[in-house]
């Protein structure tokens, strides 16, 4: 059996609540707080990405999405979407529900004048594609992931476009508008270790110059390393043009003029190279500092005049008017950039943007920056103001000689044809790109589906009212991240769950239009799965409580990992009270240190099972005490939640117990 995961959509209005403990970012506040969250995550993904030793799960990943690749590329459009179940006894289609209008974050942009249209690549790794003017969002290829930072259109010979983008540290290139794709030829590496950074392309009297520049693990000298690739035939095979001598991946960065026939790039800070044809030529040393992160970007004036700019630590903008043979400092930003940087319009040399939780545009240079709008905004004007997590700003030109940028986010693709003064949502319908932890249907009344997003909140569809669309309408009942849902009282009332441990009670999920009944934040030094998403499960052996359990943490504070129940009232305040199970999981572990990992009930005899980050398994008896499989090493967390138990609903003495490695 194939499983695809469909990734979704929307834009419509959410309502929204001012608290910084219980609404996004919380529990985050701030800059600093937003890339803590950021890095929280990713620690998260890490930590429950477990394989065996000497395997690397993202190759793994590639390797099985290629070798699907392969296979799917030979099935009709009906045996793509079908699946035979119980020894073909049971036969079920595959259909996208949602969600249509919750549009979630998109990296890679590109621009091709003449079809007008616009590319980009979401986060999840999917190719789409619409014109400037018209609302025609369309997924090129639902087969293949590609690398979020390189993205390149060239423009048609004999009638197509050729695409490029990357899977790992290899280049990709299609000729038919992304239904299928080649790996090009050329590129060869230690290992699979590293990934791509940019891709750019620079046309010179009708000669295209396509530059890869990716992050590997170089055998000699045994460390990472930073190489440059060159094409000169659109794409199909690259040559090995310089190996830098370090390999921090944003060290290097590489810039190509709009209307230029080079590209320049600027080596730690301390060199400006230009890159013409298969040479790199160095055009001066600065005296800028060395040995930080750097970004290279700048304008070219109508007639060749070029002004360069370089952004140090994500923070400091200096800039060039003499071909990097000396640098003015233009100031600090109000705060880091992401990995976005910073862009300068192809309007006017002094206006630059750049992008971090907000957006921020200068009309001077960098000497002074202005906010283009606070994220909260957002929710009281979708079409018009951006949605918060800014991950790419990128100006272009139409054939007609429009100057406009393009801005991606965690709400979609806006844009902006006055320097982001104003700016226009381009994904209020038809990005299918919204990220979900957790979909459920509601157990009474199943045309109700509530889903957990990443940053476009906890939303909910109605069949009964949404169905002509066939890919879902959503509602976004409050923003930010929301994860695992549980729950209780026979199905009639909802817990979810934000990252944090944040459980948000609902009394009346299906009619409700507010964010909670009641709240209850999960407290101890060892929250599981990092703290990102903890472990939650029904009282299947008792659906009538209005209770669930939460693999914790610990109520009293300080150490430990415990099994806590959560029992809400059934009238108003909704009180929430925490029950502790005096059982300590993390020093019962196999390892004396892992934390839960997944919780269940079996619904047959009320046996409780825990497991926990390194695969030890527990299990307790109605009214008995705890015991742990003797000699036993099970698997490591899964991606979303740590791991799973599954009892069987027929045999009490069943049960499966899934994860990652």
């Amino acid at each position: 059996m194939k499983i695809r995961l469909l990734l979704l959509v929307s834009a419509a209005a959410a309502l929204f609540y001012f608290s910084q403990k219980h609404f996004f970012p919380k529990p985050f506040e701030g800059e600093e707080g937003e890339h803590g969250m950021l890095k929280l995550r990713d620690q998260f993904w890490e930590l429950s990405h477990r394989a065996a030793p000497g395997i690397n799960w993202k190759q793994e990943n590639e390797r099985a999405m290629l070798e699907a690749y392969e296979v799917m590329a030979g099935l009709s459009s009906q045996e793509r979407y079908t699946n035979l179940f119980a020894g073909g006894r049971l036969k079920g289609d595959w259909r996208e529900r949602g969600s249509v209008d919750q549009a979630g974050s998109v990296l890679a942009l590109d621009y091709d004048p003449g079809s007008n249209n616009l590319y980009t690549i979401s986060d999840g790794g999917m190719l789409w594609r619409r014109s400037l003017t018209q609302n025609n969002w369309e997924n090129l290829n639902k087969d293949l992931r590609f690398n979020t930072r390189a993205l390149q259109v060239l423009p048609e010979v004999n009638g197509v476009n050729r695409i490029l983008t990357a899977i790992g540290k290899q280049v990709w290139y299609s000729d038919s508008d992304g239904a299928d794709f080649k790996q090009a030829t050329g590129p060869s590496y230690y290992d699979n270790w590293g990934g791509a950074r940019q891709l750019v392309t620079v046309e010179n009297n009708g000669v295209q110059s396509i530059y890869f520049l990716v992050q590997t693990w170089d055998a000699t000298p045994w460390a990472s390393r930073i190489w440059l690739y060159h094409s000169a035939d659109r794409g199909e095979t690259f040559q090995l043009m310089h190996q830098f001598e370090h390999g921090n991946t944003d060290q290097v960065s590489i810039w190509a003029p709009e209307g230029g026939n080079a590209a320049f790039l600027l080596n730690q800070s301390t060199k400006l190279y230009q890159l013409s044809g298969p040479n790199l030529t160095l055009l001066n040393t600065s005296t800028l500092t060395a040995g930080v992160d750097c970004q290279l970007r700048g304008h070219r004036a109508a007639n060749g005049t070029l002004t360069f700019y370089a952004l140090l630590d994500r923070n400091d903008v200096y800039r060039s008017t003499n071909n990097g043979a000396s640098w003015q400092f233009r100031g600090a930003m109000p705060s880091n950039s992401w990995d976005v940087g910073i862009e300068v319009s192809l309007n006017d040399p002094n206006k630059l943007f750049y992008g971090e939780v907000n957006s921020y545009r200068s009309t001077d240079g960098g000497a002074n920056w202005t906010l283009v709008n606070e994220w909260w905004e957002y929710y009281d004007n979708v079409p018009g103001k951006l949605h918060a997590d800014i991950m790419d700003i990128e100006c272009f030109r139409t054939a007609g000689g429009q100057n406009f940028t393009l801005i991606s986010n965690h709400g979609g693709l806006s844009v902006s044809y006055d320097d982001m003064v104003t700016n226009q949502n381009l994904s209020l319908t038809g990005l299918n790109v919204s990220q979900y932890y957790d979909v459920r249907t509601d157990p009474i009344n199943p045309e109700f589906i509530y889903a957990g997003s990443q940053d476009q909140g906890y939303q909910r569809a109605n069949l009964a009212v949404s169905d002509q669309y066939n890919i879902l309408g959503y509602n976004q009942i409050v923003s930010g991240d929301y994860g695992h849902m549980v729950f209780s009282n026979n199905g009639q009332r909802l817990w979810k769950q934000y990252p944090g441990g944040a459980f948000d009670y609902q009394h009346q999920p299906q009619t409700s239009t507010s964010w909670w009944s009641s709240n209850w934040d999960l407290t101890g030094d060892d929250k599981p799965n990092v703290g990102w998403i903890v472990p939650a499960a029904e009282r299947s052996d008792a659906p009538a409580l209005n209770s669930i359990l939460v693999g914790g943490g610990n109520i009293n504070g300080g150490s430990g990992s415990y099994l806590i129940e959560l029992t809400a009232g059934l009238s108003a305040p909704y009180s929430i009270t925490a029950v502790q199970d005096p059982y300590n999981f993390k020093i019962n572990s196999n390892s004396g240190s892992s934390l839960i990992s997944a919780i269940a009930v079996n619904a047959l005899n009320g046996r409780r099972y825990v497991a926990t980050d390194d695969g030890t398994f527990f299990r307790k008896n109605s009214g008995g005490s705890w015991q742990k499989a003797a000699g036993f090493n099970g698997p490591d967390g899964f991606y979303l939640y740590g791991s799973h138990i599954l009892p069987s609903k027929i045999d009490p003495n069943l049960v499966w117990f899934c994860g990652s490695g």
